[in-house]
Formats: structure tokens, C-alpha cells, sequence
């Protein structure tokens, strides 16, 4: 399972897990209302908006590799969620624009102000905002989805088993996560 994985990376150091916010006050892993005050507070500017820049300068490479992903894994073009979408959506907007029923998938992202340009730039787009540490709980997905995609979302997570969990519990049983780092 992909959460034993995580654990095992964990273990090995071959992962870190680093902690936002002031070192003086250094805990291995935050509480979920600790990090997503953090998440919620930081501004669209500093989330999302600044790695915007670098991904349209890679974007033709990221739109292959989810094209290849769809292809080669199957992976549904309806009834999905891009966890992390951040203040442009990205992924659903931009990468799998044209390859996915747009319609039926949900963009997620826990910070206010990011929703809101998210909003204000894709009105036709179905955009929520929840956090990912408790998806069942603030997006009502339990084993529903059938997608779960992400690009560069869950480094913004210090509990990343959890939040690994709270996706294969969002998903229908043989549900694809796609999650581009």
C-alpha cells in the first residue's frame, strides 16, 4: 500500500518531513488545525501563484506526462478531484484541459484566497474548498472518486501518510491517485 511505502521512505530518511513555521517551536508533525491555519494563512502570492511561473515553463512536459498517465493507467476522465489546486488550478485548468470531462471533477484547496482567484478565474469550474486531512469530513468524498490528482500538493503537508490515507479513502476500490512532484 502506498501509505506503507510513505512510512518506509519516512523510516529510511529517504524522505523528510519539514516543519512550516517557527524552528523554536519544532514537533515532528503539527496538528491538523496548526497546519491548516498555516495553509489558510499564507497568500495566494506565495502558495500557488509563485510556481505558476516555473510550471508554464515546463507545462508541455507536465501536459505529456498526464496524457501518458491517462493512457497508460486508465485513469478516468470524470468523477475526479485535483487535491491542492491552489489559486489557478493548474492541473485541471491547464494540464488536463482537453482530456478530462472538466464538469465532473472537483478542484480542493484549503486556502481561502487561493479558492477565491481560483474562483474568480474559472467560473464554469467546480471548485471547494476542503482540506485533504479530512476530505471526508470537509468535501464529503468517501470512496466515491474514482481520481485523485495533484501537482506539488502534498509537499504542503507535514502528516503525508495521512494525507495519503484520506485519498485512498476518497477513492473507489482500484481508484487511480495521479500526483505529479
Amino acid at each position: 500500500p502506498v501509505t506503507d511505502v510513505a512510512e518506509i521512505l519516512f523510516s529510511s530518511g529517504t524522505l523528510q518531513r519539514y516543519i512550516f513555521g517557527d524552528k523554536s517551536n519544532f514537533r515532528l508533525s503539527p496538528s491538523i488545525e496548526e497546519e491548516e491555519a498555516y495553509i489558510a494563512g499564507v497568500t495566494p502570492e506565495a502558495s500557488s501563484l509563485a510556481f505558476d511561473r516555473t510550471r508554464q515553463q515546463v507545462k508541455s512536459a507536465l501536459r505529456a506526462i498526464g496524457a501518458w498517465a491517462i493512457r497508460e493507467y486508465g485513469v478516468s476522465r470524470e468523477n475526479g478531484c485535483d487535491f491542492g489546486s491552489g489559486a489557478t488550478g493548474f492541473m485541471i485548468e491547464e494540464l488536463l484541459a482537453g482530456q478530462i470531462s472538466k464538469p465532473t471533477w472537483t478542484q480542493m484547496d484549503y486556502n481561502p484566497g487561493a479558492v477565491a482567484r481560483n474562483i474568480a478565474a474559472h467560473p464554469d469550474s467546480v471548485i471547494r474548498r476542503g482540506s485533504y486531512l479530512r476530505i471526508k469530513e470537509t468535501l464529503g468524498f468517501d470512496s466515491n472518486l474514482d481520481t485523485a490528482t495533484g501537482l506539488s500538493s502534498l509537499d504542503a503537508t507535514q502528516d503525508l501518510p495521512r494525507a495519503v490515507r484520506e485519498i485512498k479513502g476518497a477513492l473507489k476500490p482500484g481508484g487511480i491517485l495521479l500526483h505529479i512532484q
